[in-house]
């Protein structure tokens, strides 16, 4: 096909035997010249414009080309597989970097942990020490509060006692005062008692003193 199509253009194009040599020689050189369809037809057209051709050297060439060829598709399916390669050893790597962050991450996590843990203990014993000092304020009160209603029970006591002693007091008075009114009507019995001798006395002697006179 493309001997057909390509080759007529080409002639049409130069229209120049000479430019057609160079073209063709060109075309060899690089390769693009064989083709197994048309060899005759290349053999008649090269001997008509005198280009020195060797058809086993192009094999021995185009054996080396395909070898090249080959060996580069070769070359590059391993440059591919050198890079998905590397692309894995970079995921790989980031993977391990991934991991070494999860348990970064988790460590850090640990220790987040424990500063709550930390932080949660240390107010655990000071809320225990402010529950001890309130248990023995607590029982410091009670003690304070017993001391107090025994001092309670000691004022009213005291206080009974004081209003019984202040009674008793009070009755003392009274029966001194009792005391100093008997021993004031005692001596106001007994002056009333001799009073009453003196009167009788005086009633005697007037008695008398009558007689006397009657007779």
């Amino acid at each position: 096909r493309r001997w057909q199509t390509w080759f007529p253009e080409v002639i049409h194009y130069y229209a120049d035997a000479d430019k057609t040599r160079v073209e063709i020689a060109r075309l060899i050189e690089e390769g693009e010249w064989d083709n197994k369809e048309f060899i005759k037809i290349q053999e008649k057209l090269l001997e008509e414009l005198q280009i020195k051709h060797n058809p086993i050297d192009n094999k021995i060439v185009l054996e080396k080309l395909s070898a090249l060829e080959k060996l580069e598709t070769s070359y590059n399916e391993k440059l591919e597989k050198l890079d998905k390669l590397e692309t894995i050893e970079k995921s790989c790597e980031k993977l391990e970097k991934l991991d070494k962050l999860e348990t970064i991450e988790k460590s850090c996590e640990k220790l987040g942990k424990l500063d709550k843990l930390e932080t949660l203990e240390k107010f655990y014993y000071e809320k225990l020490e402010k529950l001890e000092k309130l248990e023995t304020l607590e029982k410091s009160y009670y003690e304070k509060l017993e001391k107090l209603e025994k001092l309670e029970t000691l004022e009213k006591s005291y206080c009974e006692k004081s209003e019984k002693s202040d009674k008793l007091e009070i009755l003392e008075k009274s029966h001194c005062e009792i005391l100093e009114k008997l021993n004031k009507l005692e001596t106001l019995e007994k002056s009333y008692c001799e009073k009453l001798d003196k009167l009788e006395k005086l009633n005697k002697i007037e008695k008398l003193l009558e007689e006397m006179h009657s007779k």
